[in-house]
């Protein structure tokens, strides 16, 4: 057994940091998502000191946005299928209701990475690659979120699809 630093968010946002006995950061990880956390670092105690301990350690929660949205919006094209509408008029509610909520989290993590991406602030160059990959994953995945996967399921399955009822 070995001893993990984690830092988790609860379901209202707030931050907990925390000490926890396990074998592994993996199994950390599914404690605290078992107990409806959700981690966003999880590190060997002893190790997160310092700028560079804490950059070896990947940031867990910085990589979802993209799945998050998607399965946002899928979620609410089952709701939608699942209350008899037809695949295509199901899609375009649910990114009508989606679309908010999805531009509001690629636009506030954009330009909250904007000072890095110009390397603006001390320090910043370290992080200025980063924060252009980050970028460029945003601007690429909040299209295909909103545009091509919803196509692809009209082109697979028809515009006229709706769940069978059973």
């Amino acid at each position: 057994m070995a001893v993990f630093a984690y830092r988790a968010a609860d379901q209202r946002g707030q931050t907990i940091d925390g000490v926890m006995e396990a074998s592994d950061a993996r199994a950390v990880v599914e404690r605290l998502q078992r107990d409806a956390y959700f981690p966003i670092k999880v590190v060997p105690h002893g190790q997160q000191r310092g700028i560079f301990g804490a950059l070896a350690w990947p940031d867990l929660g910085r990589r979802r946005v993209p799945g998050r949205d998607l399965v946002a919006l899928t979620q609410q094209l089952a709701t939608l299928l699942e209350a008899g509408l037809p695949l295509e008029a199901a899609i375009r509610e649910a990114a009508r209701i989606r679309l908010r909520p999805i531009l509001m989290t690629t636009l506030c993590t954009l330009f909250g990475l904007l000072p890095l991406a110009l390397g603006l602030g001390a320090g910043s160059e370290l992080q200025r690659p980063l924060a252009l990959a980050v970028i460029g994953g945003l601007a690429l995945s909040t299209p295909v979120t909103l545009f091509v996967v919803p196509t692809l399921l009209v082109a697979i399955r028809g515009r006229d699809y709706t769940l069978p009822q059973g």
